[in-house]
């Protein structure tokens, strides 16, 4: 779920509800009040900080998707507790943050506060039996395997299938989607070739 924090004719909108520590927050912020210049694009600047140090970039540039719009729009990549503060925007923006954390962005009088924690994945089968030469299709949503919010990853998957341990690698379906794809190929071992 997107979060949304409005007051008066401001309003802040953020991709997700909660980030995980290798997310992209993209902000979107309606202000009629930066619109200053109707015959160009205008910039305004927020402040991004980290709740457990109160640190972050004081001022971030987000550009005016238009002429006249009064829509701001930017984004800044999460880069764990290994990364850092950095950019002047609007597509260039890394902060340092780690599990347990939050991440407060403030614009004139609104402000987001928003939980950077991990989520539980989830992995299942296409069906729920399969017989010797068919493919089967394995799915894994997990947002927090992604560390590049630019290309579609892959993801390494080890399962146990009899006493056979077989690796797959499963491809995300779409950039920074956190869903993974692949199929294996079911053989009967038991016959000689």
């Amino acid at each position: 779920q997107p979060t949304v924090v409005e007051k008066g004719s401001t309003k802040l909108e953020l991709n997700k509800g909660n980030y995980h520590p290798y997310d992209r927050v993209e902000m979107i912020i309606t202000s009629p009040e930066g619109n200053v210049d109707i015959f160009r694009s205008d910039v305004i600047f927020i402040s991004t900080k980290r709740q457990s140090s109160a640190v972050g970039i004081t001022s971030y540039k987000l550009v005016e998707t238009g002429v006249n719009t009064s829509i701001f729009t930017g984004y800044i990549d999460l880069q764990g507790n290994s990364g850092k503060d950095g950019g002047v925007g609007p597509k260039d923006g890394t902060m340092k943050i780690d599990v347990g954390d939050s991440l407060i962005i403030s614009y004139a009088a609104v402000t987001a506060t928003i939980p950077i924690e991990y989520h539980v994945g989830k992995i299942f089968w296409d069906k729920g039996r399969y017989v010797a030469g068919e493919k089967a299709k394995l799915h894994l949503i997990d947002p927090d395997i992604g560390k590049d919010a630019d290309i579609s990853e892959l993801a390494h998957v080890q399962l146990l299938i009899g006493n056979a341990k077989v690796q797959a690698d499963l491809k995300e379906n779409d950039v920074n989607s956190g869903v993974f794809e692949g199929e294996i190929l079911f053989v009967d071992i038991s016959k000689p070739a």
